[in-house]
């Protein structure tokens, strides 16, 4: 009984990986651009001072996890900016060959503002919030 459970599970595990759609999975280096509106919906600044943004970048895809930049799987505990004080950020990452999920996070030292998040793809240009988001 044990040996059919194992090949009714070997069995389901081949046919995921022959028949699932592979270019899901595939994946390339892209580059991200996003550029941030100067304030704000509410009208109020980004930091103090009327600071910039610290921009930092969130991908996520439900087949591939989490990832951010520069660092971390979790928007709510980036503690460093790819962009300190800038409305204007790159960004080189590996991205899913179909849509994903994007999230632009202002980072600040107490709790973190989300610039704003949406489903963006290679190729496109997308709003998330307050940002303008292209995907090379």
């Amino acid at each position: 009984m044990k040996i059919l459970s194992y090949l009714f599970i070997l069995s389901i595990a081949v046919l995921f990986i022959f028949l699932y759609p592979n270019d899901v999975l595939a994946a390339k280096i892209t580059t991200i651009t996003v550029d941030v509106e100067k304030t704000k919906a509410g009208g109020q600044n980004w930091d103090v001072k009327e600071g910039a943004p610290d921009i930092a970048l969130c991908i996520s895809h439900s087949l591939v996890g989490t990832l951010c930049l520069p660092e971390g799987d979790d928007m709510d505990l980036i503690s460093l900016a790819e962009c300190k004080n800038s409305y204007h950020c790159r960004f080189s990452v590996e991205t899913p060959d179909r849509n994903f999920k994007v999230s632009v996070i202002d980072v600040d030292l107490i709790l973190n503002d989300l610039i704003g998040t949406g489903h963006c793809g290679n190729r496109q240009t997308c709003t998330v919030g307050q940002a303008m988001v292209k995907v090379d």
